[in-house]
Formats: structure tokens, sequence, C-alpha cells
């Protein structure tokens, strides 16, 4: 708060535009980034300094947002009607630049949060709800082992004069004691977990990560509840049933019942089942994350970088022919840029979004949404930039502008023309009430299909054609630049050669293609993060739970294990019995757990790319790590029963 009335310097480092004064008026909270994780600070855009460091072209502009607050009573469509009478009215004055765009009233929530990321949240929280049903699991299990294993010491105090509610009293007592000391470290865990999910965590922000104080007091509530009732049942069991053939037994073989060992053993074995559903959507979104990193994109990414130009285009739109002019500053550009030390070569793809039309082949009616977009030829062909490879057919020279030759990419030659050879030579035309209606092009080449965007980049049906055909649309051109320098690094000398070619360019943008293509993989790997987190935590939870039942097992048997000894079993026929146990016990709950990661799979369909929700692989493999950590789990119990002895077992006899 100690800037306030201070003023600061701000500067587009890609213009040459003065450092310009701003007073500090006011201080947003630290998690406010509206409406960008980016944004630091907000200026009016109604200063008069603001045009020195954004120009805002209002007649093709489209970076700019309107927010609002709906006053009571007002809806959404009564907005959206207002908003088409204003599209109408700008369509009307500037018909070029605003061909093909709408104005739409969307939440904010929407905005941030569209629906596969709704889905995908509610998918993390059913799997932070299975995840809390296995630690209840887990309580349980542990508290009956507990309680169980102390029905020898209730016999006693029975047989010395203890009353039923004195025990059950002190039995209550413990487990409230326990799950009082376990809710405090969870929440001391939990307020250590928000700081690093908050740091962790990107995305645009309005309001703070904060604990949910429902969500929290039922979670206390729950484990409360979970200890001492499955804490009370023994004990119950106990103050209903004769203690005397408890008393008879030693100490090393106190039994239990066999309703409480199937109850212990049932719980075990949800556990796992839990634990297993949870693992097989982490490893398929590993698969996934796996597969999509290993995606081709359809050139070679090492050392490509995309220079994006903001050309200064109010300044062409009162020339007679803008679209020459236009032709001529970007092909001196990519001679300038084509100069920078290390620069291997450089191409121009202009509309890299791609803009659409509906074609058709022949005489059929049915048509076809395929995406345009222009490209450089000679020196400035992209594609040989890109090491996209031209399967069929040649690439587009200066001459194709007037035979209406086009480039299409392999799934437009499949799916018009069934292969990519029989593609040369074939014509097309706009289809009926598209932009384009009766115009013919013929197919002189075909290239490899090319995810300009993002590795999982639905692969459309595409159509290159010449880059002078979008200039009249007033498009930037985008130029692919192989380099063995980092471009990035080097981005202020850069706007100053380009500057020399043009002025008036608004701003210079250098992005490495490689780490923008793994950024756009950040939502699936945050997921995954969460996933192998959780699944970790499942695991964990289901080891402890498995281990606790085979150590108590261990005790219980402790008498049998010392007579079969003394009659001369070896140690791997001693142990063998519980690990040969936990191994049923996984088994039983891993295959359980299939079966319903199966069923419930299909919801994380979504999700998934290049990998089926019941992938065999996953399934596989999952159940054999569960077979392992039931062995693992039941190795020391089993090596303590191996080397018992049998004086000290039998001497309590």
């Amino acid at each position: 708060v100690g800037v306030l009335g201070e003023t600061i310097l701000l500067k587009n480092r890609s213009t040459e535009a003065p450092q310009n004064p701003f007073t500090v008026v006011g201080v947003m909270p630290p998690h406010f980034n509206y409406p960008s994780e980016s944004t630091d600070f907000w200026i009016a855009s109604a200063d008069p300094a603001v045009s020195s460091v954004v120009e805002f072209e209002r007649y093709r502009d489209r970076n700019y947002w309107v927010t609002l607050r709906l006053a009571p009573g007002v809806t959404v469509d009564k907005v959206q009607a207002l908003l088409n009478t204003i599209q109408a009215r700008q369509i009307k004055e500037f018909a070029l630049a605003n061909e093909g765009w709408e104005l739409q009233l969307r939440k904010v929530t929407d905005l941030f949060v569209d629906s596969e990321i709704q889905r995908s949240l509610w998918i993390l929280a059913s799997i932070c709800g299975i995840v809390w049903l296995i630690a209840c699991v887990n309580l349980a299990t542990l508290t009956i082992t507990r309680v169980e294993s102390r029905l020898r010491e209730f016999a006693i105090r029975g047989a010395l004069g203890a009353q039923r509610r004195q025990i059950i009293g002190q039995t209550f007592s413990e487990c409230l004691l326990l799950s009082t000391v376990g809710g405090v470290l969870g929440l001391a865990v939990t307020n250590w977990g928000m700081d690093a999910l908050a740091t962790y965590m990107g995305g645009v922000r309005l309001r703070p990560i904060e604990v949910d104080v429902l969500v929290l007091v039922l979670s206390l509530v729950t484990g409360l509840v979970t200890s001492v009732v499955f804490g009370l049942i023994p004990s119950l069991y106990f103050s209903q049933v004769n203690s005397l053939p408890i008393l008879k037994v030693s100490a090393n073989g106190a039994t239990s019942s066999r309703n409480t060992r199937l109850l212990s053993r049932g719980l075990i074995i949800s556990q796992i089942a839990l634990t297993v559903v949870v693992l097989v959507g982490a490893g398929l979104m590993v698969r996934s994350v796996l597969k999509l990193l290993a995606v081709d994109p359809g050139y070679r990414v090492e050392r490509l970088f995309r220079v994006d130009v903001r050309l200064p285009m109010r300044k062409y739109i009162a020339l007679d022919h803008p679209s020459e002019e236009i032709s001529r500053v970007v092909e001196r550009l990519h001679q300038r840029i084509s100069l920078v030390s290390g620069v291997e070569g450089t191409g121009v793809l202009v509309s890299s979004s791609g803009s659409w039309d509906h074609v058709a082949v022949g005489k059929e009616h049915s048509s076809l949404e395929i995406a345009k977009r222009g490209c450089g030829v000679g020196v400035m062909n992209p594609f040989t930039v890109l090491g996209a490879p031209l399967l069929a057919g040649r690439f587009l020279d200066s001459t194709d502008i007037e035979l209406n030759a086009v480039v299409v990419n392999r799934s437009l030659a499949e799916r018009f023309w069934r292969g990519v050879t029989n593609a040369l030579g074939q014509r097309f035309r706009g289809a009926p009430g598209g932009r384009f209606y009766q115009q013919v092009w013929e197919v002189v080449g075909v290239v490899e299909d090319i995810r300009i965007n993002a590795y999982d980049e639905l692969v459309r049906p595409t159509m290159y054609r010449l880059g002078e055909e979008y200039y009249h649309k007033f498009q930037d051109p985008v130029f692919w630049v192989r380099s063995d320098v980092d471009l990035s690094a080097m981005i202020n000398s850069i706007c100053e050669s380009l500057k020399s070619i043009e002025p008036d360019i608004n701003a210079v943008n250098v992005t490495r293609i490689k780490e923008e293509l793994y950024e756009q993989t950040s939502r699936r790997r945050t997921y995954t993060f969460y996933l192998i987190l959780l699944s970790g935590v499942g695991v964990v939870l289901a080891a402890i739970g498995l281990f606790g039942l085979m150590a108590n097992n261990a005790a219980r048997q402790m008498r049998e294990m010392g007579i079969r000894a003394a009659l001369g079993a070896s140690q791997f026929s001693l142990g063998r019995t519980f690990i040969f146990e936990g191994i049923c016990l996984s088994l039983t709950g891993g295959i359980l757990g299939l079966l319903c990661a199966t069923a419930t799979g299909r919801f994380l369909k979504s999700q998934l790319f290049g990998i089926a929700h019941s992938d065999p692989l996953t399934m596989c493999g999952v159940l054999l790590l569960v077979m392992l950590i039931g062995i693992v789990s039941a190795l020391i119990p089993a090596r303590r029963a191996s080397i018992v002895d049998p004086l000290e077992t039998l001497r309590d006899d």
C-alpha cells in the first residue's frame, strides 16, 4: 500500500514510444489478475497516454473486452439483442474488417471455465471423494484392528469388575482423542497445501484460493464418526459375549470373532478396489500425456520461432490498392528478418488460425467445411521452413494467383479424393451459401497435415492460397523462422530492424514453438499431477491398512506359529501363509477395482488422448502394482512370524 501516490514509467518494449508516467491510485489483492494471468496493472482506456502505449484500432482490433454486471430484471437475451444491433452497424461501416465476426455475451465463468474444465473439475472432485472414502475405510480397518487386539485386556478388566459402560466409555474417549489429534494435523497440512496450491496453480482468479468451510466441517465430522463408530463395534460385541473363552487363550494366541475378521478383510478389499479406480485414472492420464507429447505435429519444432507482426492497417486502409502495399511491406520485412544472424530460413503464413468456408466437389450438393490459409511463395514458402513434407505435386508460385491453384493438406485430399496422388489436378468449388460460391480451385500440391497451435489440435481439411489474397482483409502476416539463436532474447533488436522498414509497426512478438506447444499441454499435465498425487495418497493408505491387518494377524497367530516351528516347519512355510493372504486380498480387491474402473472410465474419456478408457496395458500394470503392494505389505509381518522362537512363544503357556 506504500506505493499509493507513487509515479511509475511504462514503456512498450516492441515500440519506440517514450516512457509515460502513471500515478498509482489503488492496489488490488495479490490473487486478482483479471482478465489474464499475466495482468499486473490496469490503465483507464480513456487516458490520453494510453494511445502512446497501445494503439486502439477500433475497426479491426478485437482484443478488447467489455465487462458488465446485469441489473436485476435484465436478461441475457435482451442484452444480446442490443449487441446484435451494434454488430449490424459495425459490419455496415467496416464490412471487410468485420466479416465473419460477431459480438457475443458470455458469462465470466464460462469464459475462463469452459464445459471441458467443469467436467474435469467434477471428475477430480469425485476422485477426491474416493480418496476420502479410502481414508475412512482405512481408519475403520485400523480402529477395528487396534480394538480387536485389546479384547484380552477388556476380558481381564471385565473379570476384575469393570462394567460395560466403563469399557465402552474408555474406547470412545480414546477414539475421540485420536480423531481430534488427526483432525488438527490435517488442518495444518491443509493450510500448507493451500499455499502450495496457490503457488502451483495458474489461471485467472477473481477470488483467493481458500478452504471451503462446508467441506472442511464435513471431512472432520466424517472422520470423527468413522473412528468412533468402528472403534465401538468390537467393544459392543465384547460386552455381549462370555469373556471366559478369551481368558483361556494365551496372550500370544488372542483370538477374535469370525464376523470381525470378515469385516476387516471386507474393508481391506474395498479399500484396495477404490485405490485401483484412482490408479487406473492416473495411469490413463499419464499414458495420455506421454502420447500427446509424442505426437508429430507435421513439422520440425526444434529451433523454430514464430514472429507475429502487427502492421498499422489504419495507414493502409485509405490507399487505393492496400493489399499490394501490404504485400510489398511484408516482402521487405521478410528480407530484413532473413538477415538476422543465425537465421536459416523464414516463411510467411497468413491467417494461422484459419478462416472457414464450405466447398464441394463436382455436382454433389453436400459440402465440407474447410480451413483456408494464405502462404508465401518462393523464398517465403513456409512449408520448407517448417519442414512439412510435400506429399505430391508442387508448392505454389507467384503465377498461381491467376490460375486459382491451391495446395491442400492430406486430410482434404483423402476426404474428397480418397488418396494423396488422386488429388492432383482435381477441382473443387465454393458451396452454395458460402462466401466463394461458384469459385473453382485446382489442386497442384498436397502437403502433410500440420498442427500449428497445439499437439491435440483437430486437423481439419485445409487449402492454402497465396498470401496476397488475404491482405485485402487486413490480416497480419506471421513469420515462421528457423534459427540457431534464441530470437526471443533479441526482440528489441528485431523490433528496431523491422521499424526501419515500417516505422508505424504496432507490436512484434516472438514465440518459441516447442515451448508453446508444450505449454498447450499444461491443462492435461496439471490434471495428471493431481491424479498422481491422489492415487499416491490412496496407495499409501491401502498399504497401511493391509500392513495393519497382516501385522495383527501375525500377532494373533504367534502361538500357532511357535507350535508349527517346534514341530519342524521351515521359515518359508511359516511366512508363506501371510504373503499368500496378502496376495489374495490384493488380487480380489484389484479385480473388483478394475471392474469398477472399466464401468466408470467413460467419464474420463474426454480427458484422454490416443488411448481408450479401458486400455488393457494400463489395467494390467495397475493390477500388478496392487499385487506388489500386497506382497510388500505382508513381508514384514511374514518375516516376524517366520523367525518366531518356539521356546519364547510357548513359555507364556
